[in-house]
Formats: structure tokens, sequence, C-alpha cells
């Protein structure tokens, strides 16, 4: 798919939620539309888009059956225009139709038409590119920061982070791999999270987690 090309996706808007690509991000989906929205894109290789909300448009009703659920307007959320999205995997089914998934990231989209609303929505969008970064302002950043979190790993005696930070795959991944791998470390405001997605580069994503950790 070229970086201009739309692509169908359908979308699981998820309150305070804010993936990055290169995640791999397990859902416990429960909901009857979304179960179907997640068989569908199974069933139809449609990749999944989990997003963070602007704001609830309406309060969700307690629904009687799966039909009146699938039938019903769903537009409780109002979506981020800019979100992650990959294909999905399930891993378990529960004896009571709950599926537990696994969506692997693969890039960032903005929404642009919405082609269905109901049972669940979908839209075309259109993968966001990334701006090209000064690398020598770039490596400055990520060597400033992975001191940052060695540090952080002894003080609080992290060794899962202190090896990860350590190995030489950490040392050999892209610049664009590196500000979306260590973004959500930060663990921070879900708002601040989506700025941080939204930035047009890794060097202005590693710039805005620097002035939150206060390097």
């Amino acid at each position: 798919m070229a970086e201009t090309d739309q692509q169908s996706i359908a979308l699981f808007p998820i309150p305070g939620m804010v993936c990055f690509p290169y995640s791999l991000v397990p859902l416990h989906v429960f909901e009857p539309r979304y179960r179907k929205m997640i068989n569908d894109c199974i069933e139809n290789q449609m990749w999944l888009g989990v997003c963070h909300i602007e704001s609830v448009l309406h309060e969700s009703q307690p629904k009687e059956d799966l039909r009146e659920a699938l039938k019903s307007n769903q537009s409780t959320y109002k979506p981020q225009a800019v979100f992650s999205a990959g294909p999905c995997k399930l891993v378990e089914t529960s004896q009571d139709g709950r599926l537990f998934i696994e969506v692997k990231m693969e890039k960032r989209f903005m929404l642009k038409d919405r082609v269905q609303e109901v049972p669940y929505q979908i839209y075309d969008c259109e993968p966001l590119p990334e701006v090209c970064d000064d690398e020598t302002v770039f490596k400055s950043l990520r060597d400033k920061l992975d001191n940052f979190l060695l540090k952080y790993a002894e003080r609080e005696e992290n060794k899962e982070l202190k090896t990860l930070i350590d190995s030489p795959e950490w040392k050999e991944i892209s610049s664009v791999e590196y500000s979306y791998s260590v973004a959500p470390m930060i663990q921070s405001d879900p708002d601040y999270m989506q700025v941080l997605l939204e930035s047009p580069s890794a060097e202005e994503r590693l710039s805005l987690i620097h002035r939150v950790l206060g390097l």
C-alpha cells in the first residue's frame, strides 16, 4: 500500500487508550457490537484501529439482546482523528463469547470519510507520514533519554528495563521505532500521549518527552 492510499479501518474508540505503532495491544472484547467487529475484521482481513476519544456524544444504554445492540445507534464516542491500527489476532474465546485479542499496531492513520456507522464504525483513513529528522539532534536526544532510563532502572531495580536499554536490539532500532517504543514508558495523561502520537517526527516526540521529564 502506498503512503498516499486510503484504507478502510474498523474503529474501536476506548477512552484514555492511546496506542503507538510497533506495539502489540491486548484487548478484552465483550460488547456484542465489538465482538461482531472483531469477527468481521478477522474474516475480511480488515485492520482494526484503537483510538482515544475527544468527547462522549451520548451515554450508551443497556441493551436487551444482541439484535437490539447491533441495530441501535452506537455513536457513543467521538474518536480522535489520529490513531494507530493494524491486523488483529484472536487469542481466546471464553465460554460466554467474550474475545481476547491482540492488535499488532503497524502505523498511524488519520480519519477521512466514515463509510459505516452501525453496528460499529468503519472509516476510510489515510496513513500519516513521518517528517525526516535531523539525525545529529535526534541522536543527542536519544542518548540523553537512554541515560535517564538506565538511571531510573537502577534506582527502581527494574532489571527488565535495564536489560532492554542495554540490548543491541534496542540500540539498533530506527529513530521512528525508538520514539514510538519509548513514548508509552512515560505513562502520562492520555491527552498528552495523544499529542505525542500526533507529533510529525521522532525528533519532536523525543523533545516533548524531554520536556515532560525535565531533561
